[in-house]
């Protein structure tokens, strides 16, 4: 029976967006058990897989909807990241290839493709899509800004929110990962200041579990000859994540 298949893909899209993965995915199994050709349904459930961790099963999900329907930006770069959260860095290097030339402003295979390179040592490279994956996702955040305006009936001239004032709460989660990515990319290249500012920036945005940017921002400090800073970054990165007794 698929007539309420409908009704549980709507669900699983918004328990997707509201971050309730597990009941995402479980409402996509019964849409495909009720509708098996459902190439959203294995979309969707790829998604939610590789946000919960599930990283073989999230690349099947994407292999499947990709297979049977278009190939869209959207769903290679969810296969991107799965691939490279298995250490299949080529690989998810050519999904964001053929993402970007479907969509050549995505910012998630963007920095996806960006934080392929720094795993491979390509920094600069790293750098450049990292920036304009950042662009992209400020440029979202923005524009998401300015239609709640206009919904709420603000000013057209009110001023646009910068990055780190006010972007949404779901893309404050991949701002930060961009942030500290790029800032590791930095260090690399011996660019202090910037790998700073960058890891400064993350913190502002998210102070919870920010270990690395502490981390790599203390290297930074160190580097650059800034000691009491560098000394502080590293006590508190410690105290997130203590050395095992």
């Amino acid at each position: 029976d698929s007539e309420g298949a409908p009704a549980l893909m709507v669900r699983a899209e918004v328990n997707l967006r509201m971050g309730h993965l597990a009941e995402a995915s479980n409402d996509c199994d019964f849409v495909i058990e009720r509708d098996p050709s459902c190439i959203m349904a294995y979309a969707v459930r790829g998604e939610a897989r590789l946000r919960m961790g599930r990283f073989e099963e999230a690349v099947m999900d994407c292999e499947w909807a990709l297979a049977h329907g278009r190939r869209t930006a959207a769903v290679l770069s969810v296969r991107a990241e799965a691939h490279r959260k298995l250490g299949s860095l080529r690989e998810a290097i050519c999904d964001c290839d053929e993402a970007l030339r479907e969509s050549s402003n995505c910012a998630e295979a963007l920095g996806i493709r960006g934080q392929a390179c720094l795993e491979l040592g390509d920094f600069a490279v790293a750098v450049t899509d990292l920036s304009k994956a950042i662009e992209a996702a400020q440029a979202t955040a923005i524009e998401g800004g300015a239609a709640a305006a206009e919904a709420c009936g603000s000013a057209a001239s009110d001023p646009a929110p910068s990055l780190v004032e006010a972007p949404p709460a779901r893309l404050k989660e991949i701002f930060v990962p961009l942030l500290v990515a790029r800032a590791e990319a930095q260090l690399n290249l011996r660019s202090f200041d910037e790998a700073i500012k960058d890891c400064t920036d993350a913190l502002n945005l998210r102070c919870d579990e920010m270990a690395l940017a502490r981390a790599v921002r203390g290297e930074a400090n160190l580097l650059s000859g800034h000691l009491d800073e560098a000394v502080s970054d590293c006590n508190v990165a410690l105290s997130m994540e203590p050395l095992d007794a």
